[in-house]
């Protein structure tokens, strides 16, 4: 009995020593969260925000930040802002109203009347971030860039006139 006390307790004190004693594992991924950064909110109802958008080259990637900003603003909030509350809470509002948001985020859809860029398309190098290597054998499609590319954008939000859209929305069901 005292044997197996005993060796129960090597084992023990072994398993603490072996983990107290092992290096730390370190990250060396460059992980970077791309959600959508608030930034500052001005008078008559805009907010500026730091958006990602990703896609194969700068116009693709602007566009996708647009949508994304805009996206995250009536489903999910920004936090941070003065109102951090999604414009449309409830269950599951973008199933509810699935027929409008297809054809309100469409490629030349209305959310982009709502939504510019601040920084007039220069884009700072620190926000660029290719997210995909198109590898050695890889083509240019429809002579596009071969990588797949991040790039962050601040976006100018008209909150307000998109408050008034989705409340005309939600009066309308």
């Amino acid at each position: 009995m005292k044997a197996t006390i005993f060796l129960t307790a090597i084992c023990f004190i072994t398993l603490i020593g072996y983990e107290a004693c092992r290096p730390a594992i370190k990250s060396t991924s460059a992980f970077q969260s791309f959600s959508t950064q608030f930034i500052r909110e001005e008078a008559g109802g805009i907010i500026i925000l730091k958006s990602y958008g990703s896609g194969y080259t700068q116009a693709e990637c602007i566009q996708n930040a647009k949508y994304n900003s805009v996206r995250d603003i009536i489903f999910k909030g920004i936090s941070g802002a003065n109102d951090q509350r999604p414009l449309l809470m409830g269950a599951n509002p973008e199933e509810k109203y699935r027929t409008y948001f297809s054809g309100f985020f469409a490629q030349d859809g209305p959310f982009n009347s709502f939504v510019s860029t601040s920084n007039r398309g220069n884009i700072d190098k620190n926000y660029r971030v290719v997210t995909d290597g198109g590898g050695p054998g890889r083509r240019a499609i429809d002579s596009r860039r071969t990588e797949r590319q991040t790039i962050g954008v601040e976006v100018v939000v008209k909150k307000e006139e998109l408050r008034r859209e989705m409340e005309k929305l939600t009066n309308t069901n």
